[in-house]
């Protein structure tokens, strides 16, 4: 810690003839010692810079007073302070990472991340580094970026499963094919992760059997939707629909994901309705958007969407049973009914339906 320092400095000081006022750097430095021990962080890093601008042949003070002063939370004079020692060429490795951290505070994000990137030429254990870039990764929103720093945190703890399936979900969204060996590693390391990861897994081992990069990227988006990962699903549709821009199903999935995403709900209607444009017959465009019109109490419009479907795919018992759910709303009891067996009719294996009725 920067106050053990304090009595070699202080002993240092009485050995130097060029300090133009000997008593008051003294002084200065005694009162950081005494401020430190009365807690009093951000009074010893005043003290500290006090000292450095007395003897400016000892330029490492002005990072043992950054250093207080970060202790103190005093973000900004931090940074003030370890950039001058910075400057002088006296900025230990420590004192790099932590003027990253004072940049990072300040919001200066670009800073911060050259800071820490420089650091890891130099005695900065790798794993601090990669950590606090990962977290300014995140609060950009940057999955690319997290990919990597996520990878290299993995490499450096093997056995840590609650990262590796951190990581697995990031190449879920970005890299799907190697998702399904990091994550059944991540179940094999916590067995407990087999209960909300099982199904994502199964998903991309049939989706990977189809040898389409699309359809494999929209099935994970899918797998990660179920999961409540919304931020995740949304880059891998966004991805299915750079892969191929006519792909409706893809278009209509990122507009869905839209609405889960506060930054992005305004663009849902839009993008949903783009995919109705390339293909207004799919049964996802016009189940989702029946959903969209649903959330907002347009049931009559969520209804037309709903019976175009069931005209369309006749032969899907989803679109059946979501118009009868619909209709039950609309008061419409008797059809909704109606339509609910014809969904239960189309799939009497599956009980799903069965309980549909039972609880209508």
């Amino acid at each position: 810690p920067w106050w053990r320092l304090l009595p070699l400095i202080i002993g240092l000081i009485g050995l130097l003839d060029i300090a133009p006022h000997p008593h008051a750097l003294t002084h200065a430095l005694e009162r950081a010692r005494l401020q430190q021990a009365q807690v009093d962080p951000a009074g010893a890093a005043q003290a500290l810079a006090r000292a450095a601008e007395r003897l400016p042949n000892r330029p490492e003070l002005w990072e043992q007073a950054g250093l207080a002063a970060m202790q103190g939370r005093q973000t900004e004079t931090a940074r003030t302070y370890l950039e001058q020692a910075q400057a002088a060429g006296a900025l230990s490795p420590t004192g790099l990472l932590i003027l990253g951290d004072a940049y990072f505070q300040a919001g200066a994000a670009g800073e911060a991340e050259s800071t820490w990137k420089a650091a890891l030429a130099v005695d900065v254990p790798s794993e601090e580094i990669y950590g606090r870039l990962l977290e300014s990764a995140r609060q950009h929103g940057d999955l690319d970026a997290q990919l990597e720093y996520m990878e290299t945190l993995t490499s450096l703890h093997p056995a840590d499963g609650e990262l590796r399936y951190e990581l697995g979900l990031l190449q879920a969204a970005l890299n799907p094919t190697a998702a399904l060996s990091t994550l059944a590693q991540a179940v094999e390391l916590q067995p407990e992760r087999q209960a909300n990861t099982g199904d994502l897994i199964r998903t991309l081992r049939v989706a990977a059997l189809q040898a389409d990069e699309a359809y494999l990227q929209l099935a994970a988006g899918r797998g990660l939707a179920a999961m409540g990962e919304w931020d995740l699903a949304a880059a891998a549709f966004r991805r299915v629909v750079d892969l191929q821009p006519d792909y409706a199903e893809g278009w209509a999935y990122l507009g869905e994901a839209y609405q889960h995403l506060p930054a992005s709900v305004g663009m849902g209607l839009t993008t949903l309705e783009h995919a109705r444009s390339l293909d207004p017959d799919a049964l996802s465009t016009n189940l989702l958007l029946a959903l969209y019109h649903q959330r907002q109490g347009e049931h009559q419009t969520a209804r037309n969407f709903l019976e175009h479907a069931a005209q369309q795919h006749p032969a899907q018992p989803q679109a059946w049973v979501e118009l009868g759910h619909v209709l039950a709303i609309l008061g419409e009891l008797e059809d909704a009914y109606q339509v609910y067996q014809q969904a239960a009719d189309l799939a009497p294996r599956e009980s799903t339906y069965a309980r549909q009725i039972a609880t209508f």
